[in-house]
This record gives C-alpha cells, structure tokens and sequence, in this order.
C-alpha cells in the first residue's frame, strides 16, 4: 500500500500541464513519458502479486518488481523535469535526481535482494518509495526546492492570495 500511495503522491502531488503547452520537445517527452511510468506501475503490480504468494521470492519476480518501480521512478522523473519552465533550473530541481537515485536504489535491491524475504523486499521497496513522499512534503519542488518553513509557506500563501505577509 505504500508504494502505491508513494507513486500516486509523487505523481498528483502537484500537478503541472506547463509542458503540453510550450513548444519544442518537452511536451512530447511528458506525453511518452506516461508510457513508461504506466507500465511499471502495472507490472510492479504484478509483481507484488507473485511475491506475496511466495516466502522465498523467484528471481524473475525480484526482477520485475525491482525494475519495474526503477522505471516507473525514471518516468516520474522525466516528467518532473520536462514541466519545469525555466530550463536554466532543471538542475536545482532536486526532486527529480531524487527519483533518479530511487531508481538506482531500486535497482541495486533487485541486484542484490537474493537472500531477502518476500516481505523484507517489499518494505524496503516501500521504504524507498516513501522516501521520495517524505522528500516532497519537506521541499517545495516549485520554488527552487528549499525547505519549507513557516514563514515562507505563510509568504507563499500571501504572495497566491495578492495580500501582503
């Protein structure tokens, strides 16, 4: 349940079409990128299925859930990045590298989760996806990403609203 509310947080957390409307590539890109991102999240879903079936988990099954959360943490990655709308930030965008590193982690757990529980693999899975959720609450991916306090969300929501802090 937490890997799939991680990757509908991560996802709908704050939304942004700015891609589809400008031109070049990136709005293509965030189009195809869904691509990816569906199916992961569908044979990740899959995965889960064989693996709570078994204590000891096949390798095939380690392997696809792994890769399929990999890719699914790549394709949310890639749309992150083709909605920001200054191109000169996209490395200061950190939540993005953010899910890049989840993807690795993910990977380096398929590589080497051979010994590992079913349930033990899936709670450290949920443990990296939920990282990413932890990551979003505490930094505003918007602004430059810093931290979050209460005065700046308090002169974030004045500056929305047209009133002064």
């Amino acid at each position: 349940m937490g890997i799939a509310v991680s990757i509908w947080w991560i996802y709908f957390d704050r939304p942004d079409d700015s891609a589809v409307q400008r031109l070049g590539f990136a709005g293509p890109v965030w189009i195809y990128s869904h691509i990816p991102l569906m199916m992961g999240i569908t044979a990740s879903g899959v995965a889960v299925e064989h693996i709570v079936m078994h204590d000891q988990v096949a390798a095939a099954d380690r392997w696809l859930f792994c890769g399929a959360l990999a890719i699914a943490m790549s394709a949310s990655a890639v749309i992150h990045l083709t909605s920001i709308t200054e191109p000169w930030s996209v490395l200061r965008h950190s939540s993005a590298w953010w899910r890049f590193a989840a993807a690795v982690s993910l990977i380096l757990l398929g590589v080497l989760g051979d010994s590992l529980q079913s349930y033990a693999l899936l709670g450290i899975a949920a443990l990296v996806c939920l990282s990413q959720v932890v990551l979003d609450v505490g930094f505003d991916v918007h602004e430059g990403d810093e931290p979050l306090t209460g005065d700046m969300t308090e002169q974030r929501r004045c500056e929305s609203s047209g009133q002064s802090p």
